[in-house]
């Protein structure tokens, strides 16, 4: 930064053009004339415009090995690490027996009329439906 100045409320900055850390070094008059040569001639060799292509052409050749390569047979699944540890009807979120637990203990009705101890179901009372008899 070169100046700060305050107007008002308002601080205006005035900044020196940007340099690289390089540029400074030698700007700074305090290296001798052999030491910037030595700081020179590596920074000369640096090709900014060859390191995307030598990244590209890396990424390629090893896009082309994991395509070449052998994929490996699928490993049999461990059926027993996924089972449950509970049976199905104690697995929900509620204490009320769910419909396809209600429906097995039912003799699973095609109507859907009687509940699980052979009353209607209020449905089946609006609707107009007679129980059906086992």
């Amino acid at each position: 930064m070169i100046s700060r100045e305050r107007v008002g409320t308002k601080i205006i900055k005035r900044h020196d053009p940007a340099r690289t850390p390089h540029q400074r070094a030698l700007d700074a008059d305090i290296l001798t004339p052999a030491t910037k040569a030595s700081l020179t001639r590596p920074h000369n060799t640096i090709q900014p415009g060859k390191l995307p292509r030598r990244i590209y052409t890396r990424a390629a050749h090893l896009e082309r090995l994991a395509l070449a390569k052998a994929t490996s047979p699928p490993r049999p699944i461990k059926r027993a690490f996924n089972q449950r540890h509970r049976p199905k009807a104690l697995g929900e979120a509620t204490n009320h027996r769910s419909r396809e637990s209600s429906h097995e203990a039912a003799g699973s009705h095609a109507s859907g009329s009687l509940r699980a101890h052979g009353e209607p179901t209020r449905t089946s009372i609006l609707r107009g439906r007679r129980p059906v008899s086992a």
